[in-house]
Parts: structure tokens; C-alpha cells; sequence
């Protein structure tokens, strides 16, 4: 939650959360009833942020979150301060995130025109070149395949791109879980950020030492 507040800048975080804004102490008797019976209402007419998604995938969490709140600024803003403050770690159980701007059903999708909406605000906004590569990772799905999800992809980014797998702009994300798929545009520091793996960023693997030779 507070990386969501800290996304709204000076907006008033409490209508995002679902608070009041005035919980402070109030001595008139008809403010607390009022609040009183405000608690009393279901909280579903109140927005959820994040919601759990259930799926029979092992080891994979989704979750829906609100449209107020950006997937990639999200995970790139816990990420990048894991890196900056690795002593303070916040999560014990999260391995790697994830985030992903849209969805489609596997079945029903047309992938060249998915690609082509994500793909937009980044690639098709002007005529400046940019680097970019594409990550697909294809789980418990035998509909599409890597090579078919990179072409298609890679065509709907259009010839005045380059692809540059070591040092890209922009890094494709396309994900492939039982019968969706998912995709997203992530900065030029993912992997810098150890592929959003936090576990990584907290506690590096050590590189495994050469042998001299002699």
C-alpha cells in the first residue's frame, strides 16, 4: 500500500484507500454516529486495490489489481528501492514479480493486435529508434509457442526497432499462464533489477570464482 500512496504524489491518498479524511478525533456526538453507521455499511462499494486471483498454478500468486494503479511503476518502485536499501527487507515470501499491463484469453486472442495496443504508448508514439527485446515465458499452455509469440511480437514492433538482447530500451514482457496471456513494456533496467527478482536484489547469488591459470 505505501508504494501505491507514494504513486499518487499530492493526491489525497485516503480517497484511494477507502478512508476518511477527517478519523481524526471529533467531539461532536453526531460526527461519530455518523461515522459509526458509515462502518456499518458493506466495504464493498469501497474500491479494492488488489484482489487475489485463484489459479492451480504451483508457486504463482496473481493478482487484480485497481486501474488507478500502474503494474510496472509499481513493481519497478519496490524493486528499485529493495536495491537501494538491501539490509531493509520487506518481503520474505515474494520471489519475482511480475507486472502486466493487459490480458486476453489465449483462445480468443489476436496476438498481433494485442501486441500492437500494448505496445503503443512506447513504439508508436514517434519516429525515434529504439532497442527492445522480448521475454516470453509459456506456462501450462501448449496453444502458443515461443517462436510464434517473438515473430508476431517482434513484427507488430515494427522494422525501424532493433532488436539488442544485451543492452535494450525496452524489454517485452509476454507471460502465458494456463489460458491467458499478459503483456507489458518494462525500462531499460530490468535487468539491472535482476529481472524484478527480489530474492536476487536482497540476496545475490555470489559468482562462482575462476581459476587462475598458470
Amino acid at each position: 500500500m505505501q508504494y501505491y500512496e507514494k504513486s499518487l504524489g499530492n493526491q489525497d491518498s485516503s480517497q484511494a484507500t477507502g478512508q476518511d479524511a477527517d478519523d481524526e478525533d471529533d467531539d461532536d456526538i453526531e460526527a461519530q454516529i455518523r461515522k459509526e453507521v458509515e462502518g456499518l455499511k458493506p466495504r464493498s462499494t469501497k474500491p479494492r486495490l488488489f484482489q487475489k486471483v485463484t489459479s492451480n498454478l504451483p508457486c504463482i500468486v496473481l493478482y487484480r489489481i485497481d486501474k488507478s494503479i500502474d503494474p510496472v511503476k509499481l513493481v519497478h518502485d519496490i524493486c528499485e528501492e529493495a536495491k537501494a536499501n538491501p539490509d531493509q527487507r520487506k518481503s520474505r515470501w515474494i520471489k519475482r514479480m511480475t507486472p502486466i499491463t493487459q490480458i486476453r484469453k489465449v483462445l480468443s486472442v489476436d496476438l498481433t493486435a494485442f501486441a500492437k495496443e500494448v505496445l503503443q504508448p512506447v513504439f508508436h508514439v514517434d519516429d525515434v529508434p529504439k532497442k527492445y527485446a522480448i521475454r516470453p515465458a509459456v506456462r501450462s499452455n501448449n496453444t502458443l509457442n515461443r517462436d510464434v509469440i517473438i515473430q508476431t511480437v517482434a513484427a507488430a514492433v515494427g522494422s525501424g526497432h532493433k532488436v539488442d538482447l544485451k543492452n535494450p530500451d525496452y524489454t517485452i514482457l509476454v507471460e502465458i499462464a494456463q489460458n491467458v496471456i499478459g503483456m507489458s513494456v518494462v525500462g531499460s533496467d530490468y535487468e539491472e533489477l535482476k529481472r524484478f527478482n527480489l530474492m536476487e536484489i536482497y540476496s545475490p547469488t555470489p559468482k562462482p570464482q575462476q581459476t587462475p591459470v598458470s
